[in-house]
């Protein structure tokens, strides 16, 4: 999912005020959809580095029951 910019880039008074975050449906929609697709990308992130420690302990095994040393 591309990452999309902020509503509030090009947002001007009288709809910009001090305090907006909390009342605009704009940015409320945006930072629930930014908070998902982080929350998604960490959680992929999680699985591959999971994986990849996988890899790297399975080829240490091999290489100690081999007597190779690291």
């Amino acid at each position: 999912m591309p990452k999309v910019k902020c509503p509030c880039l090009n947002c001007v008074p009288p709809e910009r005020q001090v305090g907006c975050h909390g009342w605009c449906e704009k940015y409320i929609s945006w930072h629930k959809s930014e908070m998902e697709r982080t929350e998604k990308e960490r959680k992929e992130k999680y699985l591959t580095i999971q994986i990849m420690d996988m890899q790297v302990q399975g080829k240490i095994r091999t290489m100690k029951k081999h007597g190779r040393k690291k």
